[in-house]
């Protein structure tokens, strides 16, 4: 085959610039994504048992949603991963080929059959269920490098400002914020102080809970009302409590003497994070991680582009000391590789283009036969028009000038003679490519050789001064 090429040099033109043609044009309709679809889909829910260990989330919250879960349509597998800090996160994968939104539908049906058998405190903080791929597709970090924001401060803005933003961003599907959580007013109680009280946990929760809420007060004038009245006032009552102060007041037993027993008589309260299970740090430096969770089936480069814009302006507002790093980004090994392939396209299209222009081209023109004699602007080579008209002792031949002279017979044809040397020095080309160029330069020389004889038959002869004759009429010969 490669042979076959070498000797049909416009062949492997043509196929070549073919191929490229069809590359680049099917470069722009290839899709992009980060991994083929032969990833299975995944449907997570999340639930959180607060105050509970690894094993009591197991036993109480992950079993009754394994048990109602199991056996859904097109499911794959599942798994249930229970921490001490009392999450549990259950993942249940389906075909690539099912369609995810009814695999959530499906999962969100059976949850809603379990819930009456999950704790209240459970039920009470909520399911979350969410598509996700499994893993994240970005990773930011929010660092304050002078020292100037703790974690619960940094944390708390990206819930705040940012988390929100990138929630809204197409293909995304999950924001998770690690390190420090949201505020929350810490409680911190005294075990022995409220053993001595006769007071217990329980006792000081209800109290909290009945007191921190907030309570509509209606309408004074409202109707209907009696005659002469023109106004109608809302009442709007003291709702939630602040700070910690307003905390410490929440009343929590009342004495028969008339005394009562507050909150802050038992316990330390204070303005801190939700929970301090887990603590980020970037070179020393408190942060706040967060990682972004892509939509099965998004375009995971279109999708990391539009979150870093999002992010580059989201910056823009950002309080002073507080900067955001990409920490993972799962698209580098697409873009990486995306980058190869251009340059070994490239690479290919250079090697081509030598191969083809280069040596093939040079071979091309060796192979052609040589042009006619009498073109050649040397004044010393003198060759016969014609086989069938060279004489032996002598005989007439043309310059490249255009005058007469007379040579011996043992001149060679400048045909032959460059054939013979383009076939020592080329390779063979095919008979019928030989013929068909012999014919060629036979008819063109002919031509050149009657129209140059008729103008210059009286010329004189540079070389003698003289003018001479050819031995044969131009009528009986063949140039």
């Amino acid at each position: 085959m490669s042979r076959f090429f070498i000797d049909h040099p416009i062949v492997a033109q043509v196929l070549a610039i073919l191929t490229m043609i069809g590359g680049a044009v099917m470069i722009f309709r290839l899709p992009i994504a980060q991994f083929p679809e032969i990833a299975p889909r995944q449907i997570q829910t999340t639930a959180t048992y607060t105050g509970a260990d690894a094993l009591t989330v197991e036993q109480s919250v992950a079993t009754p949603i394994d048990e109602q879960v199991n056996g859904a349509k097109r499911m794959i597998y599942m798994q249930a991963i229970s921490a001490n800090d009392g999450t549990m996160t259950f993942q249940v994968s389906f075909d690539v080929d099912s369609n995810i939104d009814m695999d959530q539908v499906q999962v969100q049906n059976r949850l809603a059959q379990a819930q009456a058998n999950l704790p209240a405190a459970v039920n009470a903080y909520g399911l979350t269920t969410i598509q996700t791929a499994g893993f994240p597709l970005l990773v930011f970090t929010m660092t304050s490098p002078n020292h100037t924001w703790d974690q619960t401060f940094l944390s708390n803005y990206l819930a705040i400002n940012v988390q929100d933003e990138l929630a809204r961003v197409p293909g995304i599907g999950q924001v998770r914020i690690f390190g420090a959580s949201n505020y929350a007013m810490r409680v911190w109680v005294s075990p022995a102080t409220i053993a001595n009280m006769g007071l217990t946990v329980t006792d000081l929760v209800n109290a909290i809970a009945a007191q921190n809420v907030v309570n509509p007060a209606g309408q004074i004038g409202g109707e209907p009302v009696p005659p002469g009245q023109q106004l109608t006032y809302t009442v709007r009552a003291r709702g939630r409590l602040m700070n910690a102060e307003e905390f410490g007041d929440i009343v929590v037993r009342a004495n028969a003497d008339g005394s009562f027993v507050r909150l802050k008589d038992v316990a330390r309260i204070e303005l801190g994070g939700e929970n301090y299970n887990m603590q980020a740090y970037t070179n020393g430096a408190p942060a706040a991680l967060f990682a972004l969770y892509q939509v099965p089936g998004s375009n995971a480069l279109e999708v990391a582009n539009r979150v870093k814009s999002a992010m580059a302006r989201l910056a823009e507002r950002f309080p002073s000391d507080m900067r955001t790093d990409l920490t993972l980004d799962t698209t580098i090994p697409v873009t990486e590789g995306a980058k190869e392939i251009l340059i070994t396209l490239a690479e290919a299209i250079g090697l081509v283009l030598l191969v083809v222009f280069v040596f093939l081209g040079r071979r091309g023109s060796r192979s052609r036969p040589s042009r006619c004699p009498w073109s050649a602007p040397s004044s010393s080579s003198r060759c016969s028009a014609s086989r069938s008209t060279r004489s032996r002792s002598s005989a007439s031949f043309w310059r490249s000038d255009s005058s007469w002279t007379t040579r011996s017979s043992s001149w060679r044809p400048c045909r032959r003679r460059s054939t013979r040397a383009s076939r020592r020095t080329t390779p063979r080309s095919p008979p019928w490519t030989r013929w068909a160029a012999r014919s060629s330069a036979s008819r063109s020389c002919s031509r050149v050789s009657s129209s140059r004889r008729a103008s210059s038959s009286a010329s004189p002869d540079r070389s003698t001064g003289s003018s001479l004759s050819p031995s044969r009429s131009p009528s009986s010969s063949r140039w």
